[in-house]
């Protein structure tokens, strides 16, 4: 179990420069680092998340959802545009990834994760590097001819 969350960490790691869909999506890493945290989730004893930073971080997206919540209902009642839900499935989000970072770090040590984690960022560079020598994405590139966005190597298709 513990190597399928150190892949889906590593994977969101060398994917995540990559935009397949629409800005403001969730992108492919996303996915696979979601797929990470239902087994971490899975795997993970609920004492777990009344350690004492899961459990600061955990009333900090509590109090953020309230809010939210709050201001949608206002919103809903006066009748006005907006949303506030999406912004706030993107802070649990993140509190679910500090929170498989951390157990990631229990789980492997902190020098080992750090290793892994320089391995795949060294990755993303080289991958980064050859694409802007080999000029995969500029101009005049197919993957703009078919809509990209010509954002530094965040490439989207999808329009």
């Amino acid at each position: 179990m513990k190597p399928i969350l150190l892949i889906a960490f590593l994977g969101y790691l060398i994917l995540c420069p990559f935009y397949l869909f629409n800005n403001g999506y969730p992108q492919v890493a996303d996915y696979i680092l979601a797929i990470g945290f239902a087994f971490f989730l899975w795997k993970t004893e609920l004492k777990f998340f009344f350690k004492q930073p899961i459990k600061t971080a955990g009333i900090l997206v509590i109090i953020i959802a309230v809010v939210g919540a709050g201001n949608q209902f206002y919103l809903y009642k006066n009748e006005l545009e907006g949303n506030t839900l999406f912004p706030i499935l993107f802070y649990v989000f993140n509190f679910l990834a500090f929170g498989f970072v951390l157990f990631l770090s229990n789980t492997f040590g902190r020098q080992k994760l750090y290793n892994f984690t320089s391995i795949a960022l060294v990755m993303v560079i080289v991958t980064q590097f050859l694409l802007a020598v080999f000029e995969v994405q500029n101009a005049t590139s197919i993957w703009v001819e078919r809509g990209a966005r010509f954002v530094l190597f965040l490439i989207t298709l999808i329009s």
